[in-house]
């Protein structure tokens, strides 16, 4: 049996990226687009810095991510401390190092103020995006490389 060209192997393993990068990008946009249905908003304040570990605790404060969201191991983050409706104190972790004493706004779901997160785009956003893009420019090549190939299979018969 002959061996797979490289170019094959790289369309495939495009695919497969593509495609799990998909995969998890959508159903993460949809949770993100749930929570900020019923999200309620306070104003928080940077009250420190923190690297986030891969267990997902902040050192030294123990902020609360909420919503399953983490940071990058070992990144740097800012600790975001707000007050919730139900006027108790929570904290959240914003990527990124931003001054202390900094106010944000903080999006936090009302029935669980320990799901939380500032309200930036990177927050937000940022992971949702990046794993819709990554699957979304794969899908050109793909096409164009399976184009090439029905061609060359045309043309070959």
């Amino acid at each position: 049996m002959p061996r797979p060209k490289p170019t094959t192997n790289m369309v495939r393993f495009l695919g497969i990226v593509g495609g799990i990068s998909l995969c998890a990008g959508l159903p993460l946009s949809i949770r993100t687009v749930q929570f900020l249905a019923v999200a309620e908003t306070a104003n928080g304040r940077v009250s420190g810095h923190s690297t986030q570990a891969a267990s997902g605790r902040l050192e030294p404060s123990r902020a609360n991510l909420g919503s399953g969201r983490t940071v990058r191991s070992n990144s740097s983050c800012s600790v975001v401390a707000f007050r919730a409706q139900d006027g108790n104190d929570y904290q959240t972790c914003m990527m990124g190092r931003v001054e202390i004493g900094t106010h944000v706004r903080v999006y936090y779901d009302p029935d669980d103020p320990t799901a939380c997160c500032a309200a930036t785009f990177m927050d937000l956003w940022g992971t949702e995006v990046f794993l819709l893009l990554c699957g979304l420019l794969t899908l050109p090549y793909l096409l164009r490389r399976r184009a090439q190939q029905r061609r060359a299979k045309q043309s070959g018969a």
